[in-house]
This record gives structure tokens, C-alpha cells and sequence, in this order.
């Protein structure tokens, strides 16, 4: 998570921008109109990769993000 975040703290990076594009594309391909990472309660199996499925879990099992 510390990784990511450094990286996503940097959009005017090249890999700032290319987490943001990957994030961008696989919530288009998941086919929700919220960010990925924002309700990790909800189920998106379909998913590929691991990193991002792994950094869900980890948020929701923190209950990072709960309203």
C-alpha cells in the first residue's frame, strides 16, 4: 500500500500516470462507475491480476474505507 501511494501521490510522473491509467481501464472493464478501490465490500471477481484484487481485500479487511 506505501507503494502505491507514493506513486499515485505523483501524477505528473510517468508512473503517476500509468497507475492512473491502469486504475481507470480496469474500472471501465469491470464495468462500475466507482473507483475500484473506494467500496471494496463490493464483490468484482472478474478482476484480473493480483495486485489489485489483494490491495481490495487488504482494504476491506482493514475497514479502510467504511462510510
Amino acid at each position: 500500500m506505501l507503494h502505491f501511494l507514493k506513486n499515485w501521490r505523483t501524477p505528473s510522473e510517468d508512473i503517476g500516470k500509468t497507475l492512473r491509467i491502469v486504475f481507470a481501464w480496469t474500472t471501465y472493464q469491470a464495468g462500475i462507475k466507482i473507483p475500484i478501490l473506494e467500496q471494496t465490500e463490493i464483490n468484482i471477481d472478474y478482476i484480473d491480476g493480483r495486485v489489485i484484487p489483494a490491495m481490495r481485500i487488504y482494504l476491506n479487511e482493514m475497514e479502510a474505507l467504511s462510510h
